[in-house]
């Protein structure tokens, strides 16, 4: 009886589309000719053309393999509908010569990545899609699909998906100025990687990095302060509705300020991230440049996570022209810019101080970054940056500074032509304050390697669905990214 009313339910359900940006996995497959990553990554799944693929990277034919599309928060879903390609089905000899999974296990998680539903999909092994409709119960944030066998391709040990669409039921009202975004974005990422992969085909000589793709080794965050000594009353999703802060406490503007940073960030980090702060409070005067480049190096894979697209140019200063400007501009138009790991995004980089050498040879510069990122809610993020270059012109450590808000109301989520008389109140919530420092060490006039270490504070939210958290507070985390120099 509850099977058939769940049957019944969703024969009755309004499925929307979702959509993403990207989509990671546990492996893809990479190849000597295939170097640049524009073929097979996992967000191939995505683009509604069966003519690519994800192809797992593993050992073997691809069992325990996972590919994960994550997708905008929803607290409650009522159902999901999958609409899988399966195999590599750009032609049927390729369909034939590759695995096809025939077994998956769908895991759906939260925004607070509990797992809500899990389900075990048979998959037919045949050309063409298949659907699959699953109840849900709890929210959804995103759908990883394991793969648990598979029928072995005649000529390849790889198991392949071609494409991975997803539905939503939900009573949470859909927004598809964001779910359209996503998808505008997820096409520019495409034409970027098959653009990439020409640029790094032939790459120049003056390219400042010493290879096109960097693996990057992360630390797990561990937390270093908490804001509450107690926290109190569940608020059923994992987080709390009332702490008591702790005395002790201090906060990381305040420890920044007063060179308290912990022994991962030596002298120099703390000098230049106190003279940061000093300039954030007040960085009238001096002289100030508006920054210019014939071309701008494209950034390498794996370093997308750690720069900021903006300042590639700066990455070997005389790849830059500096132009005097008349005063700072700190107050930015934003541009939309695509990133291919990140919703829709507007960005700008603004004028910069410089603060130590010449416009030809600059040593020391400050400016600020502002990024507003386009999800159910708007983000803002503000970078400010303390910029050191070598004698060689190549960047040697970045200093940032970063506060992020939630944006709510305004003119957010209105109808083009609205009047803004009836637009809700714009609210501009604190949720993140972070110091980082990035270390550059160079090889041969080239960016060899590059080490990153975080602090930061999140600032939760009693009535936001993650609620306040036990563990809040400040938290260390580090990267390390190393150039790849073996083919596979």
């Amino acid at each position: 009886m509850a099977v058939a009313l769940l049957l019944a339910g969703i024969a009755q359900a309004d499925f929307k589309r979702l959509h993403a940006e990207r989509a990671t996995s546990s492996s893809f497959l990479e190849s000597n000719w295939n170097k640049y990553q524009e073929n097979y990554h996992p967000t191939y799944v995505l683009d509604d053309d069966a003519s690519t693929a994800w192809v797992e990277g593993a050992e073997g034919d691809g069992v325990g393999e996972s590919l994960t599309v994550p997708v905008s928060a929803l607290k409650a879903a009522k159902a999901l509908r999958l609409v899988i390609t399966p195999g590599y089905q750009k032609s049927k000899g390729l369909f034939a010569a590759n695995g096809t999974p025939t077994a998956l296990e769908l895991v759906v998680r939260d925004a607070n990545d509990k797992v809500t539903t899990t389900k075990a999909l048979t998959v037919a092994a045949k050309w063409g899609s298949q659907t699959f409709d699953v109840p849900l119960s709890g929210g959804l944030a995103s759908v990883t699909l394991i793969v648990k066998d598979v029928k072995p391709g005649t000529k390849y040990r790889d198991t392949c998906i071609s494409d991975v669409q997803l539905f939503v039921d939900s009573d949470v009202p859909y927004d598809k100025r964001v779910e359209d975004a996503k998808r505008v974005a997820m096409v520019a990422w495409k034409k970027e990687r098959l653009a990439a992969a020409k640029y790094f085909g032939s790459l120049p000589a003056t390219y400042p990095f010493v290879a096109s793709t960097y693996d990057v080794k992360d630390e797990a965050p561990k937390v270093l302060s908490k804001r509450y000594a107690k926290v109190s009353e569940s608020n059923g999703e994992g987080g709390w509705l009332k702490g008591v802060r702790d005395p002790k406490f201090v906060e990381l503007d305040v420890m920044a300020d007063r060179g308290l940073l912990p022994p991962d960030f030596d002298a120099d980090d703390q000098a230049a991230l106190k003279e940061l702060r000093a300039l954030v409070n007040d960085s009238k005067g001096g002289r100030w440049f508006a920054v210019s480049a014939k071309t701008v190096p494209r950034m390498p894979d794996g370093l997308v996570d750690l720069l900021i697209p903006e300042v590639m140019t700066l990455v070997r200063a005389s790849d830059a022209t500096f132009f005097e400007a008349r005063k700072a501009e700190l107050e930015l138009t934003l541009k939309p810019v695509p990133r291919e790991d990140i919703v829709p995004r507007k960005a700008a980089l603004s004028t910069l101080k410089l603060l130590d050498g010449t416009p030809t040879t600059p040593k020391r510069a400050f400016a600020k970054h502002l990024e507003v990122i386009f999800e159910r809610s708007d983000y803002e993020v503000t970078s400010w940056l303390l910029f050191q270059w070598g004698d060689d012109g190549l960047l040697r450590r970045v200093a940032v500074w970063r506060n992020e808000f939630e944006i709510k109301g305004g003119g957010r989520m209105m109808e083009e032509g609205g009047d803004p008389k009836d637009y809700p109140p714009e609210v501009r919530k604190p949720i993140r304050m972070a110091a980082e420092v990035w270390r550059f060490t160079v090889a041969d006039g080239k960016v060899a390697g590059i080490v990153r270490k975080t602090l930061f504070s999140n600032i939760g939210d009693a009535e936001s669905i993650e609620g306040l958290q036990a563990d809040e507070g400040i938290s260390a985390m580090g990267n390390v990214f190393t150039p790849r120099t073996k083919k596979r």
